[in-house]
């Protein structure tokens, strides 16, 4: 099975787009008693609802993933990271596929960050959803410092598809915003941007700008970089670049992050509030500090997230004309 996830060349379908096959690796490679299975539920980007979509319409699929791994890996036991009106929503339906007491679950924070995957395991843990440090990762010194693999929702479907020998090199797209068809679609992986909006029926017909990889975190991209593949979290949002009020848009961002961070390190907890406070008096040229200190200090990943739209936002001044 890892020789043929390799072959195919899975992709983590979370922001790290991971290969899949070398997480595994080292999963397998973990000579421990015990061994544990997190699927992350927890998609917590704005506007981006691709893993609802796959809860509501593949719970067969998502399960029967999660028991591939618990077999295959001979872990003891499974959870279910869901938010909250993702547990409301879908726990009935994933019971009924579950059947057995292999997989439990456990509803996630509020934080944004409750979805990072360290922060997973001290939730599940009853500590505070709050990052650890890395190395070692989940795969060495997980659950209660056991080895323990986790994927999000799409990927447990992914890996569904492929022991069915079912997979086709398919994933699954957001696409939201400024669009007559907002929803999740089902393509080819490598499919590009401006084939993800012709496909769904939303190719914009007037000047616009899309932030890509996520409802927050993503990167901004302009109107002529839109035959690239999305390599990222599949999310597509579009921006009507005639109508957008830019400061108000940095400000959404970092009213996002400001909330949605542990407050664990200096970059995220005084930084993403100093580029609201400078959103809010219109000083977006002097963000350039605070952007590079989350880029390059922050204690997780949530910090270069966090960067990386408001660093990517300069090129809509770049390309107005």
């Amino acid at each position: 099975m890892i020789d043929k996830i390799k072959e195919l060349d899975l992709r983590g379908r979370s922001g790290s787009f991971f290969p899949v096959s070398t997480k595994w690796e080292s999963f397998k490679n973990q000579n421990q008693k015990e061994k544990y299975i997190i699927c992350n539920g927890a998609e917590g980007e704005p506007d981006v609802f691709k893993d609802g979509y796959i809860l509501e319409n593949f719970p067969h699929e998502v399960v029967g993933g999660i028991k591939f791994c618990l077999s295959y890996f001979k872990a003891k036991k499974a959870f279910i990271y869901l938010r909250k009106d993702y547990y409301r929503d879908f726990n009935t339906r994933l019971r009924r596929e579950i059947e057995d007491g292999s997989i439990g679950f456990k509803i996630k924070e509020d934080s944004y960050i409750a979805g990072e995957e360290t922060a997973i395991i001290n939730s599940i843990e009853g500590k505070r959803a709050e990052p650890k440090k890395k190395p070692p990762f989940p795969t060495e010194k997980g659950l209660w410092g056991y080895p323990t693999l986790i994927h999000n929702t799409e990927t447990f479907y992914c890996i569904s598809r492929i022991e069915k020998g079912l997979y086709e090199g398919e994933r699954f797209f957001h696409v939201s915003g400024k669009v007559p068809n907002r929803g999740t679609f089902l393509f080819k992986h490598n499919t590009t941007i401006r084939e993800a909006l012709e496909k769904s029926g939303n190719m914009p017909h007037f000047p616009f700008f899309l932030q890509v990889g996520g409802g927050a975190s993503g990167e901004i991209v302009c109107q002529n970089e839109i035959d690239k593949p999305v390599e990222t979290l599949g999310s597509i949002k579009v921006f009507d670049k005639r109508t957008f009020n830019k400061e108000k848009l940095i400000k959404e961002w970092a009213r996002f992050f400001m909330y949605g961070n542990c407050d664990k390190c200096t970059p995220c907890r005084e930084g993403i509030y100093r580029i609201m406070e400078l959103s809010s008096k219109g000083n977006l040229e002097e963000m350039d500090e605070m952007i590079e200190a989350l880029e390059k200090s922050s204690f997780c990943p949530l910090g270069p997230s966090a960067a990386r739209p408001f660093k990517s936002i300069k090129k809509i001044d770049e390309n107005l004309s």
